[in-house]
């Protein structure tokens, strides 16, 4: 390819070099696609690349992406089309991630926290379609993951099982949040629990009380303190008011965290998710949007707007 190319990283680092030729031949191959572009992003947001980041969005402007076939398939989700195949896929996914674990049992190592990422990840996706999930039997392994093979990913699968009990608890215990949770199942899902705490009002109150999100607020100020660059404005969310904060909002504040999140921005379709961590965003860089203006946002990209949470 020519010189123009956003990464020069596969010279700094021979393994890179056989993706990132595979990358090239895509991006000419099939520009259209957005699998190159998203490579090329994970690439330079791990590698902190700013130039390469840049690159990337100089080569989007000009891109005609073809996202109909991912906004069709969500649109088709949201509309609860096709939902026994869904389902079934879903309960596959399951069987797969017990079997995932049980073929790595008794090691203590990355790969045993990486089966058990996929197996809190699986039930939590299928709960959306009333499939069942032991929020207790997903923390206990995640504490057990993240004991056993210390790390941000395992911290990651933490932090995440215990904001799905959380989320689970707190739809059960307040008939406001499980109305929004309701409505938002395949929507949001656990996020609503971010979109809760970004808001503020009762609610945020309810749940800034949940023994989970506590505890998930005192890994989130750890690993802000540790290593910010796991962490995105969902993360925020839940750091309001914690002196590390700061931290974490100086940093997500940045020219590469700024630049990552707009330019993965570029390669999908608008999701209600999507424009939600948007709203976060403006909120953590001292905007004040409301609701009422994150539904109008949604409406013009005629997807289901929210419900209300005051």
């Amino acid at each position: 390819m020519a010189d123009d190319r956003p990464f020069d990283l596969s010279e700094r680092f021979p393994y890179l070099r056989p993706a990132r030729a595979y990358t090239d031949k895509l991006l000419v191959l099939a520009p259209q696609q957005d699998d190159g572009y998203d490579w090329l992003i994970r690439l330079g947001s791990t590698f902190g690349d700013l130039a390469g980041l840049k690159a990337v969005q100089a080569r989007l402007a000009t891109a005609e992406l073809d996202l109909g076939r991912e906004d069709t398939e969500y649109r088709e989700l949201l509309a609860g089309t096709g939902l026994d195949k869904r389902k079934q896929e879903m309960t596959d996914g399951n069987k797969l991630a017990d079997e995932s674990l049980a073929a790595v049992a008794g090691r203590t190592d990355a790969t045993y926290a990486a089966a058990v990422a996929e197996l809190v990840s699986a039930p939590m996706a299928g709960r959306a379609f009333g499939l069942p999930a032991d929020p207790d039997e997903l923390v206990t392994l995640a504490e057990t993951a993240a004991t056993a093979a210390p790390s941000a990913g395992s911290r990651r699968t933490l932090r995440t099982a215990l904001t799905f009990r959380a989320h689970e608890r707190l739809t059960k215990a307040d008939p406001r949040y499980r109305a929004a949770a309701d409505a938002t199942a395949c929507s949001l899902a656990t996020t609503l629990l971010e979109l809760v705490l970004a808001d503020g009002g009762p609610l945020a109150e309810l749940a800034t009380a949940d023994p989970d999100v506590k505890r998930v607020r005192e890994l989130t100020a750890e690993q802000a303190g540790r290593m910010p660059d796991d962490l995105g404005p969902a993360a925020w969310a839940f750091l309001a008011g914690d002196p590390v904060a700061d931290k974490l909002t100086a940093h997500l504040r940045g020219e590469l965290p700024t630049l990552e999140r707009a330019v993965g921005r570029k390669t999908s379709p608008p999701t209600v998710s999507g424009l939600m961590s948007e709203f976060t965003e403006k909120r953590l860089t001292g905007q004040s949007p409301t609701l009422a203006d994150l539904n109008a946002e949604l409406e013009k990209h005629k997807l289901p707007k929210l419900p209300p949470l005051r």
